[in-house]
């Protein structure tokens, strides 16, 4: 709902910055948009990173942050992805917008609490 087709603005980035994207062999824009991977680099590239840390006064979290999320500690890297509702569960934490487990339904979802965060971001302010 902010303007952003993520979709075609990934697979722009991948034809203009190829090297950034190691893990592309052949750009697919029916798969690349959904591979948390492949989005990571995009988001370092072209969003304000912003701290992990859930309850940090000078840089709290905000609905429509995007969170990556490492729900399987013992491989390396986020491998969830999510969105920062504008809406608060019973941990007093903003919920997460995503697909949970078997990836064909979105819900909001109160993991802040035991999934860690990698990462998270901001789109970029226009100047």
């Amino acid at each position: 709902n902010i303007g952003v087709d993520l979709q075609s603005q990934l697979q722009e980035d991948i034809q203009r910055r190829e090297a950034a994207y190691p893990m592309v062999k052949k750009p697919n824009p029916n798969i690349d948009h959904r591979r948390v991977k492949t989005l990571l680099p995009y988001f370092l590239r072209r969003w304000q990173a912003q701290t992990i840390e859930l309850d940090n006064r000078a840089d709290p979290l905000r609905p429509g942050d995007v969170i990556f999320m490492d729900t399987f500690p013992n491989r390396k890297g986020p491998d969830h992805i999510g969105i920062l509702s504008d809406k608060r569960g019973p941990s007093g934490h903003l919920l997460v917008i995503n697909n949970w487990t078997d990836g064909s339904s979105t819900a909001e979802m109160d993991i802040l609490d035991f999934v860690p965060l990698t990462h998270r971001f901001r789109m970029k302010q226009s100047p």
